[in-house]
């Protein structure tokens, strides 16, 4: 059972390894490809992959809801004399200003606890990975110059699917 053990944990540090190298290799020829000098590019560090996974804010089930509060809180802004009045600052002079009337209130209050019970409740799934990624390259003035820039991946690792703060 201990050798299946060691077996089992050099196999999945092996996969894990190659698909490490697979998002550099794939990361680098991004950057060869957007920088103006990929000659002078060099990679000074690769953050280690941070994963990305859905919410219950991520869901057409939160959109729905929320949708469903700004509405009725866009129609009581809208109203008029009620929208405009602030009486103080307690929380009955809140709800006067911000819902048109009492059951509207009511059904907010009913559906922000349905998002507080779905949110703790919601099991999340991997999406993807982002990595940070410091580099050095030649801007337009042929100077060197450190960026750093961050790449977001399937799950799989096996395809960039968003790049942010590549300005050399």
């Amino acid at each position: 059972m201990r050798r299946f053990n060691c077996l089992l944990f050099f196999v999945v540090s092996i996969i894990s390894v190659s698909c490490h190298r697979d998002y550099r290799q794939s990361i680098t020829d991004y950057l060869k490809a957007k920088v103006i000098n990929p000659q002078s590019l060099k990679i000074l560090e690769f953050k280690e992959p941070d994963s990305i996974k859905t919410s219950f804010f991520d869901t057409e089930e939160y959109k729905s809801i929320k949708s469903t509060i700004d509405s009725l809180t866009i129609a009581s802004k809208n109203h008029g004399d009620l929208a405009i009045s602030y009486v103080g600052s307690s929380k009955e002079a809140v709800k006067l200003n911000e819902f048109l009337a009492d059951e509207d209130y009511k059904k907010a209050e009913r559906l922000y606890a349905v998002i507080k019970n779905r949110t703790e409740n919601f099991k999340s799934e991997l999406n993807g990975y982002h990595i940070i990624v410091i580099y050095q390259a030649n801007n337009a003035d042929g100077n060197l110059s450190t960026d750093t820039c961050s790449f977001d991946f399937d799950k799989k690792y096996s395809k960039i699917t968003g790049a942010n703060g590549i300005d050399l």
